[in-house]
């Protein structure tokens, strides 16, 4: 059997374009697309996709330079640990987690999921299974709620949206769970910080997690099996 390796925004991308076989080829690990002579999933990006992709760094960074009060953001310097990244590690992202204050926001924290995260939809750890996520903000709120924010730029909140972040919040309250700090993740609402705007957008996650439900337990093993 081969294994699966999913993230959020690999599976915020299928509910975008619906399209099963490109979620498939992206979980499957690269030796087994050699072994079935299947594309790399290696594509050289179109000029459309580097500028949104810049446009989107270009929005990160004003949100957490001028958007965010300064003082109240915590982030890793550049390049710890991918170049041009300023990803918390993962023990960086635990520590900060139990010292935070209320107010404040982790940039770039790394989760890591529970090798059973799917367990409760019944899928098993051999055919799929998360790799470390790295949700845009964590933001720190008072009685020990933690809610995940995603930075998007974007001027309309999507349906893909509010998925990855209702999926990120899933991982989140494993990841809390497990690290028995006095803390909690939201997961009833999130938010996402759409381009151009002040401040996030807040939404109630419960439809979205509807969805990864019946996603989870329905779509995705055959969708994984037609290997």
């Amino acid at each position: 059997m081969v294994t699966h390796h999913l993230n959020p925004t690999l599976v915020a991308r299928y509910f975008f374009f619906e399209c099963p076989r490109y979620l498939r080829l992206q979980a499957m690990p690269l030796g087994a697309r050699q072994v079935g002579r299947l594309p790399s999933g290696a594509l050289r990006p179109s000029l459309a996709a580097r500028f949104l992709t810049e446009e989107g760094e270009r929005w990160e960074t004003e949100v957490v330079t001028e958007l965010i009060p300064a003082g109240r953001l915590h982030m890793a310097a550049p390049g710890m640990p991918n170049p041009g990244k300023h990803r918390l590690a993962p023990a960086r992202t635990q520590t900060l987690l139990g010292t935070a204050r209320p107010g404040e926001y982790l940039f770039q924290a790394t989760l890591v999921p529970p090798r059973d995260l799917l367990a409760p939809y019944g899928l098993d750890p051999a055919l799929c299974r998360f790799n470390e996520c790295i949700p845009d903000l964590l933001a720190m709120l008072d009685g020990g709620l933690v809610r995940v924010v995603d930075v998007k730029a974007s001027e309309l909140l999507r349906g893909s949206h509010r998925v990855q972040v209702a999926l990120y919040a899933i991982v989140l309250d494993r990841v809390l769970r497990g690290l028995g700090l006095p803390l909690r993740a939201d997961v009833e609402r999130g938010g996402v910080w759409l381009h151009g705007q002040e401040e996030p957008e807040w939404f109630e996650l419960a439809p979205g997690m509807r969805v990864l439900r019946d996603f989870f337990a329905g779509d995705l093993p055959p969708m994984l099996a037609a290997d």
